[in-house]
């Protein structure tokens, strides 16, 4: 299991990383076209790679953690399964499916975060359905622990070449493309999503502790 600190550290990186971009490389703050012109310009971009790379590291850890943590909720019996499982992944995927239900407010944080991975999940399953049509809440079990293990596989794209080959963000960190064309700060909406998850659960708990 990730510490406690990775979710306290998610949020700082998140703010590192976008203060950098901001104050250095927004188009209202920069005329600069190649990272090597001076050494603050590349010291800003190593800065925001140091940032993104931690991040990567730990928003995919914290996964771990709040799958955890749904399983203590719903399925305390293979809590230890899903820990001791070699890929945590599979593991939910195979026992979550089997629970009867969840709180609706976890179903609701896919909603409003990720209008188009949903979209695209949904469409893969079948069903004609149109962005402006996506439903604010995604029904548990399925599409809601598709579009997660989707969420999921995201950061491992950034996570597993960081951690486990020669990375990949730097590609895209260290170069000085467009923000919109900047796949490294694809990261960003995934904090949105941490925190939405993070909120949920806060309102989940202090629900079970009124009931008792």
């Amino acid at each position: 299991d990730c510490p406690p600190w990775v979710i306290v550290h998610c949020p700082l990186t998140h703010r590192n990383f976008s203060s950098t971009w901001n104050k250095q490389f927004s188009p209202d703050h920069t005329e600069v076209s190649s990272v090597l012109q001076d050494i603050q310009t590349f010291s800003g971009k190593a800065d925001i790679l140091y940032a993104l790379t931690s991040f990567a590291l730990r928003c995919r850890a914290f996964w771990d953690k709040y799958l955890g943590i749904l399983f203590l909720l719903y399925d305390k019996e293979n809590y230890d399964n899903y820990t001791k499982a070699k890929s945590r992944k599979r593991a939910f995927q195979r026992l979550a499916s089997t629970w009867p239900e969840i709180s609706p407010l976890f179903e609701k944080c896919l909603g409003k975060n990720i209008s188009d991975l949903a979209f695209t999940v949904l469409r893969t399953k079948g069903l004609d359905i149109k962005r402006d049509e996506l439903p604010t809440t995604i029904p548990f079990p399925e599409p809601f622990i598709e579009v997660v293990l989707e969420l999921i596989e995201e950061l491992d794209k950034f996570r597993v070449p960081e951690a486990h080959g020669a990375g990949r963000l730097r590609k895209w960190t260290l170069s000085m493309v467009p923000l919109d064309k900047a796949r490294d700060f694809a990261l960003i909406n995934h904090w949105n999503i941490a925190n939405e998850f993070m909120h949920a659960l806060e309102e989940v708990l202090g629900n079970l502790a009124i009931t008792k």
